[in-house]
């Protein structure tokens, strides 16, 4: 899947008030979840962010609006693989002429940095261009976490949480892998995300309106906070059939299981006033009654 690299993800935002209203209570300094259902360029099928949803598609990522999608600084430290000095080289890989070249590696062989500022639990935009790839498979990785392989020449881009803050990098993903890597970036995309990284456990997507639908049993999408919310807590969402359901006073800690067949959700570390209410209210309408 070729997406191209970029130093910023541009997903379009739709123009009204009332969404820039809810972004700027995020930017006052509320912490949560935003999930705008019919956001296209934020849900995927993959808990690594490859494919955009469709109707009765799996979703297996939400990336969440909280933080504008905005990202933090590049972690490789040596994007273009100028100064060989700078990586961890495996065996059967060199770094030359500003390329990371394999020849006949093997599985688990890997150019990487260490990368002690990653945080677990958070997600990376990974962007990785191979210009040739005659044999085996390569992945971007993040801490002990291997991105999608990667079969042909290319461009990509991926989302990985990080489970571990061991170096990151690349590396091969199958006997006698011979290519070149032109250039890899790793950076934050800033947010509190769900994901669901076991394909069983996903809700599906729908539309008319757009939502997530939880199948009752097993399905559910995960959050992960840097710090519990508190005990003071507001969720709200749209639900089909009933509307906007806004429940106060939820005791919310360091992480969140959404399991609600619903559409948009919001998640706030605090109580609302009467405005903000009124404000979510109209929101959630709004992103629910979408068609």
């Amino acid at each position: 899947m070729n997406l191209g690299i970029g130093l910023a993800v541009t997903i379009p935002r739709r123009s009204g008030s009332l969404a820039s209203q809810v972004a700027a209570l995020f930017a006052a300094g509320m912490k949560g979840i935003w999930r705008e259902s019919s956001r296209a360029g934020a849900l995927f099928v993959e808990n690594t962010g490859v494919t955009p949803v469709s109707p009765g598609s799996t979703v297996g990522l939400v990336l969440s609006l909280d933080q504008g999608l905005t990202l933090g600084p590049e972690l490789i430290v040596d994007t273009e693989f100028d100064n060989p000095a700078a990586w961890s080289i495996g065996p059967n890989w060199t770094v030359t002429g500003g390329q990371a070249v394999a020849t006949a590696a093997t599985t688990g062989n890997n150019v990487q940095i260490a990368a002690g500022n990653t945080t677990i639990g958070s997600t990376y935009q990974t962007s990785i261009v191979v210009p040739e790839l005659s044999s085996g498979l390569l992945a971007a990785r993040v801490g002990s976490m291997y991105g999608p392989t990667i079969t042909a020449s290319g461009t990509y881009r991926a989302y990985l949480t990080a489970t571990s803050t061991i170096n990151t990098g690349l590396g091969a993903r199958s006997a006698g892998t011979t290519g070149k890597v032109d250039s890899l970036s790793v950076r934050e995309i800033l947010g509190n995300h769900q994901i669901q990284s076991t394909s069983t456990a996903r809700p599906l997507y729908q539309v008319a309106p757009p939502r997530a639908v939880f199948d009752g049993v097993d399905d559910v999408l995960n959050t992960t906070f840097s710090a519990a919310l508190g005990t003071n807590c507001t969720v709200g969402r749209y639900v089909p059939g009933t509307g906007v359901v806004i429940l106060t006073g939820q005791n919310i800690g360091t992480s969140f299981a959404d399991t609600v067949t619903s559409g948009p959700l919001l998640v706030a570390d605090r109580a609302l006033t009467a405005g903000e209410t009124a404000l979510w209210t109209a929101y959630l309408t709004q992103q629910g009654t979408l068609p």
